[in-house]
């Protein structure tokens, strides 16, 4: 009785856990082929545990042959996830010819008798099993094996953090598939069935160890503080759960008087352990908004830097299109741009002049009447006509650029008016 109550809660939470990973491990990115197939796989998990819970309370040859059922669709879907997982492309026709058969397989489990004839006690769960039974039982062997070989193979050919994302993926996988295959496969076939019911239970190893891999080496690409708080409370909680069905069930055992000082401390480390998991996860939570806000003002920066430097370039076009010759000043009246038609007239070297002040365009010959009549004050220009050589002469003006009612600079225009004079 007690053995099956545990069984039951077991399942329970590895049906809550699978559900939950495979939800989160979509959503963190719902367009990878890698988090798609385990997502798919953790539905079928979580299905089968659904199926496994049904078989142990409501104890029916449907729900027996609904958990065989779905099991194998547990082992066809193990082979597109662990490729996904190894980075192994599955063509069409496989993929095709897999799905196939995992139609046939689940069709003939849950609705005929070839596989589960009957049930013949469901003390210690008995089965009859059908004539199919030991052809679709080494079917079942290979594609488990597959499941199993087909990251370990892997290994080998990929660099150091997806080899230790891998193994550990594969040492969970393996231990819940060598464990489900020989409680519900082979022991079976020597007429051993009370052990079935156990089988759902081990998909926690892989649950925990694909966490694991996840929370220390980023499998699937997956970093979140958020997702590490979660797993870790979900152990304590575990913890506390445990510790208080050991309450229980040794109340019930026993009646000695002794046993009240184990229960008053199990009941502290148990509210120690849930303040301490509570602490923790309030911070792992903080720190992943904070790393979230962090990331998303990083992200703004980006497009807000992206945007300016577009500006510049569409000013940086613009200027260098102007048939005038045009010096842009910034706020502090150094040298900011100057366009190919000024550095014509005047006959300037821009990389010399660039993020200068101003009055370093004396240095240049024909630049010195300009620099002289700005020695006034460049609020004062407007239209001056300069003489830069023998029928040669510009019109200067200055005009102050404002942005928001703030002085951001001057532009220098030279207007060739030689032909005009």
């Amino acid at each position: 009785m007690w053995l099956n109550l545990v069984n039951i809660v077991a399942v329970a939470f590895a049906a809550v856990t699978n559900l939950f990973l495979a939800v989160y491990v979509y959503k963190k990115n719902p367009t990878e082929r890698v988090n798609k197939s385990f997502s798919y796989f953790g539905l079928v998990l979580f299905i089968w545990c659904v199926t496994n819970f049904f078989s142990l309370t409501v104890r029916n040859l449907f729900w027996v042959r609904a958990t065989y059922a779905v099991g194998c669709m547990g082992a066809i879907t193990g082979i597109f996830m662990t490729s996904a997982i190894a980075e192994r492309k599955i063509g069409k026709w496989w993929g095709a010819s897999l799905l196939a058969i995992a139609a046939v397989i689940f069709t003939v489990t849950l609705f005929t008798s070839l596989v589960l004839e009957d049930v013949i006690s469901f003390a210690g769960m008995n089965l009859s099993l059908g004539p199919l039974y030991t052809p679709w039982a080494a079917l079942m062997i290979f594609l488990i094996f597959l499941c199993i070989y087909i990251p370990f193979s892997a290994i080998h050919r990929v660099g150091d953090k997806k080899k230790n994302q891998i193994l550990y993926f594969a040492i969970g996988t393996t231990i819940y598939a060598v464990w489900a295959a020989f409680v519900s496969i082979i022991l079976p076939l020597f007429g051993i069935a009370k052990f079935s019911d156990f089988d759902s239970p081990a998909t926690i190893f892989m649950v925990g160890f694909t966490s694991y891999s996840i929370i220390k080496y980023h499998l699937m690409d997956i970093k979140s503080l958020l997702f590490q708080a979660f797993v870790y409370a979900s152990v304590i909680v575990l913890i506390i759960a445990s510790l208080l069905l050991l309450v229980f069930v040794s109340s019930y055992l026993f009646a000695h008087s002794l046993f009240w000082a184990i229960y008053i401390i199990i009941a502290v480390v148990s509210i120690v352990l849930f303040f301490i998991g509570r602490l923790f996860f309030i911070e792992k939570r903080d720190l992943e908004k904070a790393k979230i806000n962090l990331t998303e003002s990083l992200k703004n920066s980006e497009e807000n830097r992206v945007k300016a430097e577009m500006e510049r370039d569409k000013t940086a076009i613009i200027v260098s299109s102007f048939s005038d010759g045009l010096i842009l000043l910034d706020d502090k009246d150094k040298i900011f741009s100057i366009n190919s038609e000024a550095e014509k007239i005047l006959e300037l070297e821009p990389d010399k002049l660039l993020s200068k002040p101003l009055r370093a365009l004396a240095g240049f010959q024909r630049a010195l009447p300009v620099a002289a009549a700005m020695n006034a004050g460049l609020g004062n220009i407007s239209k001056k006509q300069i003489e830069l050589a023998k029928d040669f002469i510009v019109e200067l003006s200055v005009i102050p650029l404002n942005l928001e009612q703030k002085d951001i600079g001057h532009l220098i225009v030279l207007h060739d008016v030689s032909r005009e004079k």
